[in-house]
């Protein structure tokens, strides 16, 4: 009887902290049968106090609520859980990426009336209503629909760019100004409308002494080609040597046939063989020269890059 009685005094004062000390953030067990079912300070969620204003992800009807990075301080979110979307610089009067006018209307003003239409409208940037216009995307180098020159200067520019300046994003689009307003384009794009038939990147051009995209023609029977030199897509780049360039040939069927097509001046054979099957060359003699570029190896009689 004396060991019952020791056990509930240890029981008792138990109950007795745990109905009235502030318990943290920790969830516990609504008490169904209590009127309050929680303590002051709490609320009850499902089947679990928690404390009030939040709502941990560990309580299954909270679980998928807090979604950090949707631009809004949801209730469980602040400035140390997702400062994605709680910033801690709402009301600085500047108007960030990480805000909206979900999250910081005091920044980045009320949202537009048209604001979740689907459609983002005229009044409407990625800014002032990320729902419709996709979320912020100042800074990758395209100047979309919802940004302008004063949203998001980095992408549209802010004026003040000379008719001259180019930049290379990345290593195949190239910004540039047009109007003093910064454009940005795909080096293929470009260069398909200058009559181009390809890009190879974008670069600093030394002669230029600017960034500009390099565009190419595709070679023709005979001409000489390499990584960024390209051959008409019915022929190939085929090399004697792969230390050097190669020279644009095309594959053919009967050994010692005339290979129709070649420059003039010069003759064309069936005599090479790559990768087990037949190709055409450029044979050479005192009657016959070598495509441009091409010199005439006099022991094979073959011309080579």
């Amino acid at each position: 009887m004396g060991r019952l009685l020791a056990h509930t005094a240890v029981l008792l004062p138990l109950v007795v902290v745990v109905g009235c000390m502030d318990l943290g953030d920790v969830p516990f067990y609504c008490c169904k049968d209590c009127d309050p079912q929680c303590p002051g300070g709490y609320e009850c969620k499902g089947n679990y106090c928690v404390r009030k204003g939040s709502c941990p992800d560990v309580v299954p009807e909270c679980k998928n609520t807090n979604k950090c990075g949707n631009g809004t301080c949801d209730a469980g979110e602040d400035k140390t859980s997702c400062p994605a979307d709680c910033g801690g610089t709402c009301g600085d009067g500047k108007c960030e990426p990480s805000e909206s006018c979900t999250s910081c209307p005091d920044d980045c003003g009320k949202c537009p009336a048209s604001c979740g239409n689907g459609t983002c409208d005229a009044d409407e940037t990625a800014q002032s209503c990320p729902q419709d216009c996709g979320g912020p995307s100042c800074g990758n180098g395209t100047c979309e629909a919802g940004e302008d020159q004063t949203s998001c200067p980095a992408d549209c520019g802010g004026g003040g760019c000379t008719q001259d300046q180019t930049q290379c994003v990345g290593t195949d689009s190239l910004k540039y100004c047009d109007k003093d307003a910064w454009k940005t384009e795909t080096c293929d794009a470009l260069c398909k409308a200058g009559q181009f038939d390809y890009a190879t990147g974008c670069e600093f051009a030394q002669d230029k002494q600017k960034d500009v995209c390099m565009c190419g023609d595709f070679g023709s029977f005979g001409s000489l080609c390499d990584e960024k030199q390209k051959c008409d897509p019915s022929l190939f780049c085929g090399q004697f040597d792969t230390a050097k360039p190669g020279f644009c040939s095309k594959n053919c069927t009967v050994s010692g046939a005339n290979c129709p097509g070649a420059p003039p001046g010069t003759t064309a054979s069936c005599v090479l063989e790559v990768s087990g099957q037949l190709a055409c060359g450029f044979t050479c003699d005192f009657l016959s020269s070598c495509p441009s570029g091409m010199s005439c190896d006099m022991i094979s009689q073959l011309c080579k890059p």
